[in-house]
C-alpha cells in the first residue's frame, strides 16, 4: 500500500482536507469528462478518437495529482462514495459548498 493510499483510510471516513481534496480533482476531472464528450460526438475517424481518449486519460490523472491523489486512490474513493451512503452524502454536500463560493 503506498503512502498516499494510507492517507486516505477510508474504514475511518475521510478528514475536511482528505475531501476537499477528492470534491477539487472530482470537479476539474468531471470538467475534463464533459469537455471530451463534446469532442468525441464530433471525432471524424477511429484514430482522433484513441488519441482524444488518450488525451482524456493523461488529463483526469494530473487533476488527480494536482489535488496530491494518486488516480488509483482518487478511483478507490469514488466507488467507495458510490456504495457507502454517508460518504456519498459528504461529497455532495462538499461539493454543493464549494458551488456556492
Amino acid at each position: 500500500m503506498s503512502r498516499k493510499t494510507q492517507l486516505f483510510n477510508l474504514d475511518h471516513g475521510l478528514s475536511e482536507t482528505e475531501l476537499d481534496k477528492v470534491v477539487q480533482a472530482y470537479k476539474s476531472i468531471t470538467k475534463i469528462r464533459n469537455n471530451f464528450q463534446h469532442a468525441l460526438e464530433v471525432a471524424s475517424n477511429e484514430e482522433e478518437t484513441r488519441l482524444m481518449l488518450v488525451q482524456a486519460g493523461q488529463e483526469m490523472v494530473a487533476a488527480a495529482q494536482a489535488q496530491d491523489l494518486d488516480f488509483e486512490t482518487y478511483s478507490q474513493i469514488m466507488e467507495a462514495v458510490n456504495n457507502d451512503e454517508d460518504l456519498r452524502r459528504q461529497l455532495a454536500h462538499k461539493l454543493k459548498e464549494k458551488s456556492s463560493c
